[in-house]
């Protein structure tokens, strides 16, 4: 049997909407708000939509950024009562 040669990238898979692990992004988060990006920033940071930080960025230079935010959608669901 002959082995796929590997590419290098993992693959993805799509995601499963009866899964309530699932995450999104600040961005994907403040459109199911119908807020801006910077208001839905603002909002994670004040503690009002909750999230997942995840590492710390780093710089091209080396310094280390904030860390990535994803907000859990199904915590966002209760946020909106949909669940």
């Amino acid at each position: 049997m002959a082995e796929k040669p590997k590419t290098g990238k993992r693959q993805k898979r799509p995601p499963d909407p009866n899964n309530p692990v699932g995450t999104l992004t600040i961005e994907a988060a403040a459109a199911r708000l119908g807020i801006g990006r910077n208001q839905a920033y603002e909002a994670a940071h004040a503690g009002q939509i909750p999230v997942i930080k995840i590492g710390q960025r780093k710089s091209r230079d080396g310094s280390s950024g904030p860390a990535r935010l994803l907000v859990p959608i199904a915590a966002l669901d209760r946020l909106l009562g949909q669940r």
